[in-house]
């Protein structure tokens, strides 16, 4: 072999030639990423594929059940992550999320032990970042609950969000209570067309009103879900106490495991969700993840991933 390679007549790119199939320089050529545009063309022929073969939206979800998606990541940053790090919680998480943002990480942009415990510090952290989920310690039984919030929160007058929030708890006894408006009184979710003389629209309307209250966000008060007298979960201007009880969007039962309405509230933590593949933040991008723009600048720690 030495002989033969220490030869004048050694050609090493006729070599790969014979072995590959194809040119030396082209196995040293840089790899090439497909443009935005042509992305957009696969995901369109894809799709058209998918209309083509006539799947329907109910047999889809049911295939998309049979493989569960792998836990969130973990995006390293200078505050460490303490109630999203078990891969369990992270799980649960990765199940109940969209579809679209199940391949993605945890940033924690806001701890109540690092950044102050008061809502004013809650709002200034988050009021950059749409979908966001907000995980709390109960003290007492050890529960951990929390919400998902689709849009950025912030101080407002009047209610905010969307039918994509929900609440849940992730320890003891995981469960999700995703936004259910089908199953409430027809007058509630607009048909006005049957009973009639059941409610008046005066409650009909306090009732849709209930239903789509998602987020609130108050000088002393912020919380999701709109019920008779409380919310689906809730917390003071200090965030030291919190309080759960069920709603009528989301017919939830109180989120903590001992089923109390009220609570004392230990750790709080906020985590945006960012790309696996590049620390980019979610609401930087489109719905699969895709950037949306060349000039975008990402906010994201660059420090190493877990």
């Amino acid at each position: 072999v030495r002989s033969y390679t220490h030869s004048p007549a050694f050609r090493f790119d006729y070599l790969v030639k014979k072995a590959y199939g194809f040119h030396g320089s082209g196995v040293r050529r840089k790899v090439r990423f497909p443009r935005r545009d042509v992305i957009y063309k696969i995901i369109k022929m894809e799709q058209d594929r998918l209309d083509e073969g006539h799947i329907s939206d109910s047999a889809f979800k049911e295939m998309a059940k049979l493989e569960k998606p792998r836990p969130l990541g973990l995006h390293a940053g200078p505050v460490p992550i303490e109630l999203g790090k078990p891969s369990i919680v992270r799980a649960c998480l990765a199940e109940w999320l969209p579809v679209s943002l199940q391949l993605t990480k945890l940033d924690l942009i806001y701890s109540s032990d690092k950044h102050g415990r008061t809502l004013e510090r809650f709002y200034y952290h988050a009021r950059q970042y749409k979908h966001t989920i907000t995980l709390m310690e109960v003290i007492g039984d050890g529960s951990i609950i929390g919400m998902y919030a689709s849009q950025a929160w912030r101080q407002s007058p009047t209610t905010y969000g969307d039918g994509e929030c929900f609440l849940f708890r992730v320890s003891p006894n995981p469960v999700v209570y995703k936004w259910k408006p089908g199953q409430l009184h027809p007058l509630a979710v607009g048909d006005e067309a049957h009973h009639e003389g059941d409610y008046s629209t005066q409650e009909a309307e306090h009732l849709r009103s209930l239903v789509e209250q998602f987020m609130s966000g108050r000088a002393n008060f912020l919380g999701m879900g709109g019920g008779e007298g409380c919310c689906g979960l809730g917390l003071n201007e200090d965030m030291t106490r919190g309080s759960s009880g069920r709603t009528e969007g989301f017919q939830n039962d109180p989120l903590p495991g001992d089923g109390a309405t009220e609570f004392e509230v230990g750790l709080i933590e906020v985590y945006r969700l960012v790309r696996q593949m590049d620390g980019k933040g979610v609401e930087e991008t489109g719905s699969w993840g895709i950037a949306m723009s060349d000039n975008t600048t990402d906010t994201a720690s660059m420090s190493a991933d877990i």
